[in-house]
Order: C-alpha cells, then sequence, then structure tokens
C-alpha cells in the first residue's frame, strides 16, 4: 500500500474577494495578565491579554476574506501564524497563547513591527496593515527603530497602533511615531469596551482587492 504512494488532497479555493491582508502583533509580555487600571491580577477574562485576545477573535471573524498573520512578542518577538485564510486553524493557535508566552520582562515592539513587517514581502495585496498593540514601552530590542520602519514602509504597510490601559503606562509618543512613519493612525484603549470600539473603527476602512 505504501509503495502506491496514496495520497489525501486537501484543497482550499480562494476567490479574488475584497480586503486586507493584515498583520496582528499582540503584546503576550507579562504585564498583559493584569486588568485595566489594576495593580494585582485581574480576573482571567476581564485582564489586558485577555480582552485582547477576545477582541482581536471577533475581529477576524468579521473579516472572511482578509488575509490575517499574527506575531506575539513580549522579550522576543515571533510570528505565531503566517498570513493565512485559514482563520479556524488562526483561531486554535490563538486559543494555545497566554500572556508571558514570549516572556515576562521585556516588550520588543520594534522587533515586533519588524516580523511583522516580514510577513509582507511576498504578499500582492494592495492594502497591508499591521495592527500593533501594547501596553508597555520598547525595551529589550533588537532591531533599531529605523530599520524596522524601513521595513514596513519597503513594503508599503499602514501601521495602526493601539496603546492599551492607563495613559503612562505605554509609551503614546513612540506609538504615535510608528503611526505617523507608516500613514496609519494610533488609538488609546483604557478599558475593554475602548479597545471593541477600536477594532470596529479599523473594521470600517474601505476594503482593497487582494
Amino acid at each position: 500500500i505504501a509503495l502506491a504512494s496514496p495520497v489525501v488532497e486537501d484543497k482550499m479555493e480562494v476567490e479574488n474577494k475584497e480586503g486586507y491582508a493584515t498583520a496582528l502583533a499582540l503584546d503576550a509580555s507579562g504585564s498583559m495578565r493584569y486588568g485595566f487600571g489594576q495593580m494585582l491580577p485581574g480576573i482571567a477574562a476581564q485582564d489586558k491579554f485577555g480582552a485582547s485576545m477576545e477582541m482581536a477573535q471577533e475581529f477576524i471573524q468579521k473579516r472572511p476574506d482578509d488575509q490575517i498573520g499574527l506575531v506575539v512578542f513580549g522579550n522576543f518577538a515571533y510570528v505565531a501564524a503566517p498570513l493565512t485564510y485559514d482563520k479556524n486553524i488562526l483561531g486554535q493557535i490563538m486559543g494555545g497563547l497566554s500572556s508571558g508566552v514570549a516572556g515576562s520582562n521585556y516588550t520588543v515592539i520594534n522587533d515586533a513591527l519588524f516580523q511583522s513587517a516580514k510577513l509582507f514581502k511576498e504578499s500582492k495585496a494592495k492594502t497591508k496593515i499591521i495592527i500593533l498593540l501594547t501596553d508597555g514601552e520598547s525595551r529589550g530590542d533588537n532591531v533599531p527603530f529605523d530599520v524596522a520602519i524601513r521595513l514596513a514602509q519597503q513594503y508599503g504597510v499602514k501601521v495602526y497602533t493601539i496603546g492599551i490601559g492607563n495613559r503612562g503606562e505605554f509609551n503614546e509618543e513612540h506609538l504615535k511615531l510608528i503611526s505617523y512613519k507608516t500613514d496609519g493612525k494610533f488609538f488609546a484603549a483604557s478599558n475593554k469596551d475602548a479597545l471593541k470600539e477600536i477594532y470596529e473603527k479599523i473594521d470600517q476602512l474601505e476594503k482593497s482587492e487582494i
């Protein structure tokens, strides 16, 4: 039987629909396990990481025509999922994540931006977007800020940054600069409802053909 080389085919047909190529860069550092405005760990479903994952998954489900990739960062940044149309697999990957999965002590925002921009190297999408969410300041980076920005600009990627938590907990100026240099926009979310509104605003952006 083995010599007959049996093959099981698993095909996915994708129509030429309207949509984005989008990378989600999510902060999974240790501070994300805390609740909004709290110094003690909050209820699991209400902490910043849990709320961020829930809102990101809702965003993904609303955009069936998008290619979506995922980058997770903390002490280091890594690609959890490349750009894909398979939302089921993406949901399974996100369900296995937790705060601290990429290390707890640092927040390598520049590295996360660089890794997210690399996802678009072969992309033919007319509209390429990174949604970068963090509750901290950029510390422990291996990639210089200018290098990360240049790569995003080279691939024509807009970066929408989201500072989550109270003002002063995250580096607002750094996030604003990232968005400014890539023709994106900065948002601040001090609670779960505000975060939901931000994802809804981004969802309303004009779709472009992939």
